[in-house]
């Protein structure tokens, strides 16, 4: 099991660096440090980065976009990665991703390949298997800024989408502790007082169920408070599971957005490829590696098989199980007579899309925060005013 260690290192420049890295123990710390090229000054245990790396999680969209622009203008510009990647430890800020530089850069001083490094350090399998899909054309620079484009267009669609849900998750927040409150104080003192005032209760069925259900909580606190306080560990796994990723992506909305985003890229990579007089098959082959989605995968391995079997692409493309605007954009440009143009035509519609289906993502998203917050205000009356209002009403 690896734990979590903040480190204080030197570089090969002379430069300090600290942050944070997973090892199974200090010394196997130290020494992950040394084998980067690094001179550790200093390592400690980190409790809130052990606890990180036990729950997970992705780098940071926007630094990842960064870090890989500024590694593609590097690559263009005829300069080394591993000068690149020895830079880049020093200006980002997401510990996990500096951390994965590091491990990257060691990987490619032994003599891996930058997809394969990139596997290695913990990147995206599909980012690396899109640049694997572009290095044998010369083309390494030209996808890790195509791949921080399509990072930058997502962080910005996380950054709205948060923003707009940053009042429903203040609500979320408030009614969880107010509903503990309401449990252990609240419900028992308002029954108290409705039977000293000798008036006759009138409760309806949702809030004798609730009262009751508060007195039982009142009477076993330490059982009520333990799993109480479990219910936001089963909602963090809940969010993360495969089931409801599912369930989010038959959202019609949010299905389009995700099969366009990532045809997007792949049929870019595609045009990259095909460019270079890479094999249609093996092409197709090396995307379906690289597909965000599990049908863009099974489609590109059927076209494969296809094109293997002889047929040309805008045949075999109708019989893939791919998007109708896909096969569209896909015999539009092989008629067209020149495809990595057309293609270039379908990724830029596509893009296009993907923009317009974000926006109104935002807004539907937007809406359901309304709703969603008046009916967090309804609960709160409903388990704390209504009560006694409807008793002392129901008296008059």
């Amino acid at each position: 099991m690896n734990l979590g260690y903040q480190y204080l290192a030197r570089t090969e420049r002379g430069g300090q660096i600290d942050g944070f890295l997973e090892a199974p123990s200090a010394a196997a710390a130290f020494q992950r440090l040394k084998n980067t090229g690094l001179k550790p000054l200093r390592v400690c245990f980190n409790l809130r980065h052990t606890l990180q790396t036990f729950i997970g999680g992705e780098f940071a969209p926007a630094q990842v976009a960064r870090l890989y622009v500024t590694l593609g203008r590097r690559i263009k510009n005829g300069k080394p990665l591993v000068e690149g990647l020895a830079s880049a430890a020093e200006y980002l800020t997401d510990a996990r991703l500096k951390q994965a530089v590091l491990r990257m850069r060691q990987a490619i001083q032994e003599g891996q390949t930058e997809y394969q490094a990139m596997l290695a350090a913990g990147f995206p399998k599909r980012d690396a298997m899109v640049i694997r899909s572009t290095s044998e054309a010369g083309r390494t620079g030209d996808t890790f800024i195509n791949l921080s484009q399509d990072l930058t267009r997502m962080a910005g669609l996380r950054r709205s989408v948060k923003q707009v849900f940053f009042l429903p998750m203040s609500m979320s927040i408030f009614m969880y502790i107010f509903f503990y409150f309401s449990l252990w104080k609240i419900a028992p003192a308002t029954m108290s007082f409705l039977k000293q005032t000798n008036l006759k209760i009138r409760l309806n069925a949702f809030n004798q169920a609730y009262f009751d259900f508060a007195q039982w909580f009142h009477e076993h606190l330490a059982i009520g408070t333990v799993v109480y306080a479990s219910l936001p560990i089963g909602l963090f796994f809940l969010l993360r599971s495969a089931a409801l990723r599912r369930l989010i992506d038959a959202i019609p909305t949010v299905h389009g957005l995700s099969v366009k985003s990532d045809h997007a890229t792949l049929w870019n990579s595609f045009a990259l490829l095909y460019d270079a007089a890479i094999p249609v098959r093996d092409a197709c082959l090396i995307l379906a590696d690289a597909a965000a989605r599990t049908d863009s995968q099974n489609s590109f391995k059927r076209l494969s098989k296809r094109v293997d079997a002889g047929q040309p692409i805008e045949e075999a493309i109708q019989g893939c199980c791919f998007p109708k605007f896909v096969v569209a954009g896909v015999r539009s440009a092989a008629s067209g007579g020149d495809l990595v143009a057309g293609l270039q035509d379908l990724v830029r519609n596509l893009e296009e899309d993907v923009i317009s289906a974000t926006e109104l993502l935002k807004e539907k998203v937007k809406i359901a925060s309304i709703v969603f917050v008046a009916l967090g205000i309804i609960f709160t009356a409903a388990v704390s005013y209504f009560p006694v209002a409807g008793t002392v009403l129901g008296n008059v």
